[in-house]
């Protein structure tokens, strides 16, 4: 499966960045998970439908939901996932 690129979709740019932050426990991880989710959905079309579930980050507490609920269905339950996912906020209402 190619994420990065014009071949990609919002939800593989996701699932890419998650995985990444599995196990992450540096600073240097999380940069390095934040800039692949920040290229990857820069390279993706914006997917209206993928959108459609994402709150507006002014919406604190569903955003905070969001991306808490975002990691832990993907089995990523750590503090560094919630802080790369939460890009896909601004690639939907950017």
């Amino acid at each position: 499966m190619k994420v990065a690129g014009s071949h990609g979709t919002a939800t593989q740019c996701v699932d890419a960045a998650v995985e990444r932050t599995k196990g992450c426990n540096g600073i240097m991880c999380a940069v390095r998970a934040k800039s692949f989710i920040r290229g990857c959905m820069r390279a993706t079309k914006v997917d209206a439908a993928f959108c459609r579930r994402v709150p507006r980050e002014s919406e604190i507490m569903s955003s905070v939901k969001w991306t808490m609920d975002t990691c832990s269905r993907r089995g990523a339950d750590n503090e560094i996932c919630p802080k790369v996912v939460r890009d896909v906020l601004k690639y939907c209402r950017g």
